[in-house]
């Protein structure tokens, strides 16, 4: 599984769900809109995962689409930017949301199925934390002020942290199932 994962706390994070839920030694790749796409690590039927972030170029995409096939290819995205793909590429697996973060989508397409249960409500503390933040609902009129705090805490505490570490995501995942509350 190769991880092109976009480089702010909403996409390491969805990167670690791809670890933490599907491939522990999965290769992440830190991508931001200025960097420059390298496939060459890229076999035919590889696993790709664009998290968080999206090609900006149809080219790119359609360069990766005929090295490992449309099926092989995870995109989660909720940057308005990115809303051109859903057209462009319609049978894209993956999702894409303007409501949800790109770390929120993620880990819930790998840990539930539609069927079993409410659409995001059973994700960790820490990815909702950090969607709140990615996706401004920590400013938004009505937002609890307790959660708001605890947004602007856990946010701080990723400042002072490795974001790209995958010690972080992983430690936050391992304590998820403890006490789900872990605050940098």
């Amino acid at each position: 599984n190769h991880v092109f994962a976009h480089t702010y706390s909403d996409g390491f994070c969805a990167a670690a769900a791809v670890r933490e839920l599907v491939d522990p030694d999965a290769r992440i790749i830190p991508m931001s809109y200025h960097y420059v796409v390298d496939f060459s690590a890229i076999a035919p039927g590889d696993t790709v995962w664009v998290l968080d972030f999206s090609f900006g170029k149809r080219e790119d995409w359609e360069r990766l689409i005929a090295l490992v096939g449309q099926e092989q290819i995870r995109w989660f995205d909720h940057h308005e930017s990115a809303e051109w793909i859903r057209t462009a590429f319609p049978d894209l697996p993956g999702a894409f949301s303007r409501v949800y973060s790109g770390c929120e989508l993620v880990w819930d397409y790998l840990l539930f199925k539609p069927t079993d249960h409410v659409p995001f409500a059973g994700l960790p503390n820490f990815v909702r934390l950090v969607g709140d933040w990615d996706m401004w609902r920590w400013q938004a009129p009505g937002f609890s002020a307790d959660r708001a705090k605890q947004v602007r805490a856990f946010q701080r505490g990723l400042s002072r942290q490795d974001i790209g570490g995958i010690n972080l995501w992983h430690e936050l995942w391992l304590d998820s199932h403890d006490k789900g509350d872990k605050v940098l």
